[in-house]
């Protein structure tokens, strides 16, 4: 087990690494660009970003998605996303038995933010359910991976 394996274990991140490794393919969690979280080959550059259930005082997430829209014209040869993770376990990783992830494709994020700034917020109707089209792409490896 390397360095990385060890840094990215019981992470999200960790789970993503394993799950392009299963589809032969490689990925860069260490990408020079600042911005990103993730690199999957030169089909896929990502930002991982985190909303806990235990610190929503509504059935709301709202987030900003202002760096993966800059991304977006640098990036003409491949798509940007955004992955939003949705943590209910208290576990301090991610636990995809219990927490969820939302991959936001580059024409959500183009299509169903609001202004530059990238706002958005969307309902979570039950645990692990979200207002599409979020919830239409809920824990959905495929659609992480489909321009790959």
């Amino acid at each position: 087990m390397g360095i990385d394996d060890i840094a990215y274990q019981n992470t999200w991140l960790g789970l993503l690494k394993k799950e392009a490794e299963d589809r032969g393919l490689s990925v860069n969690l260490n990408p020079a660009d600042r911005r990103a979280d993730f690199i999957i080959e030169d089909c896929v550059v990502g930002k991982q970003r985190q909303t806990s259930a235990s610190n929503r005082s509504e059935p709301r997430i709202w987030l900003r998605f202002d760096k993966e829209l800059d991304m977006v014209g640098d990036y003409s040869e491949t798509k940007v996303y955004s992955v939003v993770l949705d943590i209910h376990s208290n576990e301090g990783g991610f636990n995809p038995k219990e927490d969820h992830f939302i991959p936001v494709t580059q024409d959500m994020l183009l299509n169903d933010t609001y202004g530059e700034s990238g706002d958005r917020d969307f309902d979570v109707l039950g645990h692990g359910i979200y207002e599409s089209p979020f919830g239409d792409v809920t824990d959905s490896w495929d659609v992480l991976f489909q321009h790959c």
